[in-house]
């Protein structure tokens, strides 16, 4: 397959640096590399210009995220994904900030999951919360009131769910402190109990 690296070196400032390094499949060798500084790319070769990024691998393929408009001489909104040959809009993209990606398997088969502060994807309604499924993008319950900034799954014995962090006081619909999970696509059932 093929190999990557991605680094985010911290400063004094909030995750202003990501430094992406990847290699042709089947390679051992990293034939590209990005610096991501604040909206300024610098790159061995062609690639991403954005600020605050984030990555995650899912289906196989790369995907950064954050504020961006370009990637490799290709026009995308906010998220860019990299096949090992080139870079490419992940759809019609996200209208707003990605703060961050996680990958989760709701019982419909895995999905990359995008957390910010956006009002849509792929033109669809998504407060803040959405999900690709590879094809499409479509939004996750009723979404976070507020901006999502951090994604993660945890298992606390009933199964895996996808918890959500951030400044955000609803999700789903339901009322939750800081923190949602969720076993499904958000139904919002709030902050699980102890």
């Amino acid at each position: 397959g093929q190999r990557y690296v991605l680094c985010n070196l911290p400063s004094n400032r909030y995750r202003d640096l990501l430094v992406i390094a990847v290699s042709r499949p089947g390679e051992k060798v990293f034939s590209k590399m990005w610096k991501l500084r604040d909206g300024d790319c610098q790159a061995l070769k062609s690639g991403p210009e954005w600020s605050y990024p984030c990555a995650i691998e899912y289906d196989g393929k790369l995907y950064v995220a954050g504020t961006l408009t370009a990637a490799g001489g290709s026009s995308v909104q906010n998220i860019a994904v990299w096949d090992g040959a080139s870079w490419s809009a992940v759809g019609s993209g996200i209208v707003g900030t990605v703060n961050v990606l996680a990958t989760f398997d709701d019982g419909g088969g895995s999905a990359l999951y995008a957390g910010g502060q956006f009002a849509s994807a792929g033109g669809v309604a998504a407060s803040n919360l959405a999900r690709w499924n590879g094809t499409s993008w479509s939004a996750v319950g009723g979404g976070a009131n507020g901006a999502v900034h951090a994604l993660t799954v945890f298992d606390d014995g009933r199964g895996p769910a996808l918890y959500a962090g951030g400044a955000f006081t609803t999700a789903g619909g339901a009322a939750a402190v800081a923190a949602s999970a969720s076993n499904e696509a958000m139904p919002g059932s709030g902050a699980p109990e102890p």
